[in-house]
């Protein structure tokens, strides 16, 4: 149970929120709520961020290290920014450090927008590992048909991205995949588990006349 001094707190921090949102506080009182403890107000702050910050503000404060608290919260932002938020993100993949356009990718993931799977896209044919293995998995989460000539040529990049395709072609359930994941599936025992789960969602019927 919340002590009443805590409730109290969340209250004020709520309607703090609120005034930004409705342009009565700065633009900063934002900011700060997207890191405040109590989830609620965070939940609050993300919603009102999505309105009234800068799309470019809110990927700053996703790569700023010291914003841990914030940074899920401004991501849960950009997300709901949608569109608007495309741009920014986009720029964070490109010129972001590492970490920053993983955040990013992970945000377009959750964009149902053609200008976001053109960023995933782009991505997934990054010479940096970690960004095409974020970018599949995007992908996947999209479920992207037109992205399953790129996802099928990263299976033979390594272990980690060829598990990671082997998932996001389960998820996005093409028939062009089956073929190649089967033959895969022979050559390599140690994925045939993960294999004989996206061949199930890719073809249902496969599990019943197992």
């Amino acid at each position: 149970m919340i002590a009443p001094a805590a409730r109290l707190r969340v209250q004020a921090r709520l309607e703090l929120v609120e005034r930004a949102w409705n342009g009565r506080e700065p633009a900063w009182v934002l900011e700060e709520a997207l890191g405040d403890e109590e989830l609620t107000v965070r939940e609050r702050a993300a919603a009102a961020a999505a309105d009234v910050l800068e799309p470019q503000r809110l990927v700053e404060l996703i790569s700023n290290p010291a914003n841990l608290s914030g940074r899920a919260a401004a991501m849960v932002a950009l997300r709901r920014a949608g569109e608007r938020s495309i741009s920014a993100l986009a720029s964070g993949v490109r010129g972001g450090d590492q970490h920053t356009a993983i955040f990013c990718l992970q945000v377009l993931g959750r964009i149902r927008s053609p200008l976001a799977l053109e960023v995933l896209r782009e991505a997934a044919q990054s010479s940096d590992v970690l960004l095409v293995q974020t970018a599949i998995e995007a992908l996947g989460h999209q479920k992207d048909s037109e992205a399953v000539g790129l996802i099928l040529e990263a299976i033979d990049k390594g272990p980690w991205l060829a598990f990671s395709a082997i998932l996001a072609l389960g998820e996005i359930g093409d028939p062009r995949a089956v073929s190649r994941l089967e033959e895969l599936r022979a050559r390599d025992p140690m994925l045939a588990e993960t294999i004989d789960q996206a061949l199930e969602r890719i073809c249902p019927k496969r599990r019943a006349d197992a």
